[in-house]
């Protein structure tokens, strides 16, 4: 995509747009939305913004499991959870064996953890040493994670597409919108969600952008088209493959 080059009126007019300033009629949808991040990535220097930050002006970004009412289980089977075909879901998600059984290790002691609440935990981890570099085990927003300093040191600190991050879901929803971006802005190398009923979900972005909200609104367009809400998930999980490169898997 070719980008016409402007003064900082023009980039400030498209960053500016998400409030409602200026706006045209056709650029009121979520797909305007994502034109509005590619062009303000490629706006010239100094002006120009790498596509995270654009995106990160776009939206603030958490990973949050979307429900507009909770009343989900969120009981885990611990028997399951401490079991051998638990441990083997994780299996191959790393090219470290030592990371793959540290990953359980971790998701085990989430969901003891987080245990019929609403509440989560992330760890981020070093694939090649088999390490957790950064921790956030005391969010207290339900079905959030508040990104603290051992989560934002880290994410500094190592370079992108190293890292990999692991937290729960509470409700044990598929990864969501906010999930998707988080990982892309964040520049993860891949995300794990493992959920309060053994599911676990592996997910990484492409290189086409879209905004959490877009994604979202498409769930809502296979709930209405009768979906349960997990396989309006998992549908848009597979549309957004075909359209955006991302990649899941559910284990």
């Amino acid at each position: 995509m070719q980008f016409r080059q402007g003064g900082e009126s023009e980039v400030r007019s498209a960053l500016d747009a998400k409030k409602g300033i200026g706006l045209k009629p056709q650029w009121t949808n979520e797909q305007a939305k994502a034109q509005r991040i590619e062009y303000a990535a490629g706006a010239p220097k100094p002006m120009k913004l790498t596509r995270a930050e654009a995106m990160a002006l776009e939206s603030q970004i958490t990973e949050k499991e979307k429900s507009k009412k909770r009343g989900l289980p969120t009981s885990i089977n611990k028997e399951y959870i401490l079991s051998p075909e638990y441990k083997a879901k994780f299996r191959g998600i790393s090219k470290n064996t030592k990371t793959d059984e540290l990953i359980c290790q971790k998701a085990r002691d989430m969901l003891i953890h987080r245990n019929n609440t609403y509440y989560e935990d992330m760890y981020l981890f070093d694939e090649i040493k088999g390490s957790v570099v950064a921790t956030q085990t005391h969010s207290n927003k339900p079905q959030e994670i508040v990104y603290n300093l051992s989560l934002e040191t880290a994410i500094k600190k190592h370079r992108p597409n190293f890292l990999i991050s692991l937290h729960n879901h509470p409700e044990s929803k598929p990864p969501s919108g906010d999930d998707l971006a988080s990982c892309g802005m964040r520049k993860y190398q891949k995300g794990l969600i493992c959920c309060h009923n053994g599911d676990v979900y592996i997910y990484q972005t492409g290189k086409k952008p879209f905004t959490a909200n877009l994604f979202d609104a498409t769930v809502d367009k296979y709930k209405k088209r009768g979906y349960t809400e997990i396989s309006a998930y998992e549908q848009t999980l597979n549309q957004f493959q075909e359209d955006y490169g991302i990649r899941w898997e559910k284990r």
